[in-house]
């Protein structure tokens, strides 16, 4: 999965002759797991299985790390990162008069590399 993230920020022709056709033909403006799994069964000899394996197994490595407070970074691609949003005040759109404590919480925030943004952008 790594390796796709990695011909695709890189300008790679391999990457543009799997993947761009797929792109261009999906009917939603979303793409999902399953599409991914989908996509690299067909182009490649794995089973669905192991595809599907595969792409769990990233997803859970990253999920992991996350919850460990530690830093994903995927070079060219971008940063996840665990921040604390701190306490505060908020208020209930039905009963604005009564304020509510929001408590401090984890968020995950992500960066986009700049391969990912100048590709977004289409100038890669």
């Amino acid at each position: 999965m790594l390796i796709i993230a990695e011909l695709a920020f890189h300008g790679h022709a391999e990457f543009d002759r799997l993947w761009q056709p797929y792109f261009l033909t999906m009917n939603t403006k979303k793409l999902t797991k399953r599409d991914i799994i989908q996509r690299l069964h067909q182009d490649g000899d794995l089973l669905y299985r192991t595809v599907a394996d595969l792409v769990q197994g990233v997803l859970d490595c990253i999920g992991d790390a996350l919850k460990a407070g530690k830093t994903v970074e995927l070079r060219n691609f971008g940063v996840f990162e665990v921040q604390m949003r701190k306490a505060r005040v908020g208020r209930n759109p039905n009963r604005p008069e009564r304020p509510i404590q929001i408590p401090a919480q984890k968020v995950i925030k992500f960066r986009a590399g700049k391969e990912l943004r100048l590709h977004v952008k289409g100038q890669r």
